[in-house]
Order: C-alpha cells, then structure tokens, then sequence
C-alpha cells in the first residue's frame, strides 16, 4: 500500500513531549509491569480483528510494541504511525513506520481492516478529529481498538498522573464518553473491559501480592482498573461490503441489492467475537 505524507497540520510541541515523557515511563519497571497488563488485555482481542491492512497509532513506543503483538498474530501488512521527523521509513521488520499528525493520517479512505490506537486520543490536540481519521480510514465493518486511561480509578492517579506529571497531556477520556462519540460516528461497541488494579508502584516489587489484586479487580470492582479497552466496529447502515469480493460480483450482475437491513438483520450479521470466550465489561451509560 502507497501512503503519502499529508502537512497541513502543524506538530504539536506539548504532545511530542508528553509522548516522549510517557515512553520514558513505560521504560521503568512500573511502566513495564502496565504494558504487560496492556499488552495482555490488547492480544486477547487481537485474534478477533481481521487483517490484512492493520494501522497502530499512539507513543511512538506504545504504537510499536501494540504493532509487533499483531505481527505476532500473523498479520502480513502492519503500519506504525509516530511523532518524530517527517517522512517515511521501513524498518528491517515487516513494521512500516511514517511520522505523521493522527488528526492528518496519511492513508487512502476505506484502506485499513483494523486500527490499535493505544493512549493515542489521549495523547492529541483533537481528539475528535482523530476518531473522524479512523473512521476515514477503516473499511467498512473494519474495527477500532483503544485503550485509556480510567480517570475513576485510584490506581490512575499513580499511572497517568505520576507518569507524566508537569504536562497537560494525557486528556484522559472517561470510557463512557469514548463510547458515546463512536455512537455519534455510526460505531458498534463490540467489547469493552478493564486491567490494570494492583498499583503500579509497588506491583513490580511483589508479584504474588500483584497478581492477587488483579484477579481480585477483575472479579469485585471491575470499574476501577487503571485502565480499558474498547473495541468497536464501523457499521454501513443498510448493507455490509466485503471489498474486491462485492465488487466482482457486481461486476457480473450477480448482486441486486434490496431494501435497507433492518436492525435486528444486522445484529444476525456473524462478527468475528466469540462473546463465551471473551469475558468483557459492556458499557452502560445514562
């Protein structure tokens, strides 16, 4: 795939610096013991989001490490969007790295199968025009996966708050209200949850005790991990396309399409989550 690099926007020297501040901390021995509840909670929902084309956005260390978990699950198209110099490069991997702004990205419309945005919503200017980019980009029925920080949980006093003391960023986005703008932008939630209980200054240091907390967290209070996921998909109202496939059978006149789905016909529509096998939190909101 071709992408160009697009400089309409100007970079932002806040952000650059709370992402470089928040990579320096996923480094540290509590950053690392909260990547790996990250990395965790992301590759349990990894094999449930469809390929080929698959875009990671965030730190420029946190894009990278959620890029190599799907190069794990075999994905063979995988794009690392960072914050440094302008350009393109290709590493000796199959990651290929652009810097570029998420409110720009520099992608074709409809070009992506999947996109991990991890702490990037938190980590921008416009939020909101970053989820218009995504929906840009994603293909129909395609899915988003975020994760965030959970401004309710104690525990995210001493992840966000400490990890990047002294900036404005991260403009943590309470999952609720994540939720509510993809609605606006014609998402399906499809899965949601949360990880990261036991504090992340001490859980480095006592592992058993650590571990505990966890399954205790995930068991009686749910709602207050340091963290959540969400996952959602991009719904076309009315029909649902399968790329050059729709496009062949059109082409032979072997596709008449009727009456818009109603909504229920669209939740018959088989997706890709098997909800016995992923246990997730859904989200109510008032």
């Amino acid at each position: 795939m071709s992408f160009t690099i697009s400089t309409n926007s100007a970079a932002n020297p806040g952000v650059d610096a709370a992402k470089y501040k928040f990579d320096r901390w996923l480094e540290t021995p509590a950053g690392e013991y909260y990547w790996a509840r990250e990395a965790g909670a992301i590759d349990q929902h990894l094999k449930y989001l469809p390929g080929p084309h698959v875009l990671s956005m965030g730190s420029d260390l946190s894009a990278r490490n959620a890029a190599v978990l799907a190069a794990n699950r075999d994905f063979p198209y995988l794009y690392v969007v960072g914050s440094h110099k302008q350009g393109v490069s290709f590493e000796e991997s199959d990651l290929r790295t652009c810097s570029a702004l998420p409110e720009s990205l520099p992608f074709g419309t409809d070009s992506m199968s999947s996109v991990l945005v991890t702490h990037a919503l938190e980590m921008c200017a416009q939020p909101d025009q970053v989820l218009r980019e995504i929906k840009r980009v994603l293909q129909p029925e395609g899915y988003a996966l975020f994760t965030g920080f959970n401004t309710i949980s104690p525990n995210y006093w001493g992840i966000g708050k400490w990890a990047l003391r002294g900036s404005k960023y991260p403009k943590s986005i309470w999952h609720p209200r994540l939720a509510d703008w993809l609605r606006l932008l014609e998402f399906e939630i499809v899965a949601s949850s949360m990880f990261a209980y036991a504090p992340t200054s001490i859980a480095p240091r006592i592992l058993a005790v650590s571990e505990a907390i966890e399954k205790a967290g995930n068991r009686w209070w749910p709602l207050l991990g340091g963290a959540y996921i969400l996952v959602a998909r991009k719904t076309v109202l009315g029909r649902k396309f399968v790329g050059g496939k729709l496009r062949t059978l059109f082409a032979h006149g072997k596709v008449v399409l009727g009456p818009s789905s109603t909504s229920s016909q669209q939740k018959a529509i088989e997706a890709p989550y098997d909800y016995d096998q992923v246990k997730c939190a859904q989200i109510r909101t008032t």
